[in-house]
């Protein structure tokens, strides 16, 4: 007769409280972080440069839109084109609502000009206008502003009438040559954006996804 041999599980030390019961493979070695994973690479720390930033926003607000977008090469220049124009116009606040707009009214790519309105930013917005500004005055021949011309503003003349038009016309003072100066660094700026994506995409398409023929124009 085969007589079953009773296989005897593994022995556990239990101690006499509840719950303390401690497994043979369970020790001050297992229990002990430092000895886990000796064996295997330790943690890499997150390194986020601005290098690894830029490389990022390019990834997704460029490449990706002309790699999986339906939009033609040409819809997606224009969307960078209008974004890149509206980008240099002093109108902080509206701008993203501007470039929908016109995206839309012209039928070009969101997903590309919307985040270049980000290239005026609370960093940049300074340098930018006062740019601009100076293009513009340069371009009316107009002289810069003096001492005076700011200390004058500490004494409006009499009146709230006389005051609000004495205000109106210094600020006119400075948006007409800031917004010359702006629209035109805008202009500027949007000729070149237009056709370094529209070549791009085409490029990128092409090499990417040859079977699909020439990509569509």
């Amino acid at each position: 007769m085969i007589q079953r041999q009773a296989i005897a599980p593994k022995a556990e030390n239990c101690g006499t409280e509840r719950g303390t019961c401690v497994s043979p493979d369970s020790g001050p070695a297992a229990a002990d972080p430092s000895n886990k994973g000796l064996d295997t690479p330790p943690r890499r720390a997150r390194i986020f440069s601005f290098a690894s930033l830029w490389k990022r926003l390019v990834q997704q607000f460029l490449l990706d839109p002309m790699l999986h977008s339906a939009d033609s090469p040409h819809r997606l220049a224009l969307g960078a084109a209008i974004g890149m124009f509206v980008a240099f116009t002093p109108t902080i606040g509206f701008q993203m609502a501007i470039v929908v707009l016109l995206t839309c009214f012209l039928r070009a790519n969101k997903a590309i000009g919307v985040p270049l309105v980000w290239i005026s930013n609370p960093l940049t917005i300074a340098p930018l206008f006062y740019v601009g500004y100076t293009i513009g005055r340069c371009m009316l021949g107009w002289a810069p502003l003096d001492e005076s011309w700011w200390l004058a503003l500490y004494a409006p003349p009499e009146g709230w009438w006389s005051a609000t038009w004495f205000y109106w016309d210094r600020t006119v003072e400075i948006a007409w040559p800031l917004w010359l100066g702006c629209l035109l660094m805008g202009l500027v700026a949007s000729i070149p954006a237009y056709c370094l994506v529209f070549y791009l995409a085409k490029g990128l398409r092409e090499a990417v996804r040859p079977h699909r023929g020439p990509a569509e124009v």
